[in-house]
């Protein structure tokens, strides 16, 4: 009974070493599977790899750009600015010559209108004294002329 109960160990050890094979066997496919995944999963980390440093350079690029269209902006609100102040100043001038013309045209306006008060009074002044004169003509003629009836009255009645 020992040789049948060593065969019978024997048979059990195989059976178990059968498991344990079978065990093994899944544990390797298992094993497989994990290895080309993480060969799959390596690959698309490479991938992302290439992909982040692609997409990095095209980040280095565009801040690049943003930092030159920035500066370029600033540059050019500066001189905007500088162009307003400029415009400005040349606008406040502007508006004082105005201001000058528009004084200088209201000054030569009122002297026009006194000029032209002066000149309406000494019409009327000298209308008044040219007919004073003709009053004075038209008496003195009367006055002539009346003498002048009396000598022809005088001469012709002499």
């Amino acid at each position: 009974m020992a040789g049948e109960e060593c065969v019978r160990r024997t048979m059990t050890v195989m059976e178990e070493m059968e498991t344990k094979v079978q065990e093994y066997e899944v544990v390797v496919e298992d094993l497989e599977d994990v290895q080309g995944r993480l060969e799959e999963m390596e690959r698309g980390v490479e991938d992302n790899t290439r992909v982040k440093g692609e997409q990095e350079m095209h980040l280095r690029a565009l801040e690049k750009q943003r930092l030159d269209i920035t500066d370029k902006l600033s540059k050019e609100l500066e001189s905007s600015k500088n162009e307003l102040t400029t415009a400005t100043n040349k606008l406040g001038i502007v508006e004082d010559q105005r201001l000058d013309g528009i004084a200088k045209i209201e000054a030569s306006q009122k002297r026009v209108e006194e000029l032209e008060a002066h000149i309406e009074k000494e019409k009327k002044r000298t209308e008044n004294e040219i007919s004073a004169r003709i009053a004075s003509f038209h008496r003195f003629e009367k006055g002539f002329l009346a003498k002048e009836k009396m000598t022809m009255d005088r001469l012709l009645c002499a």
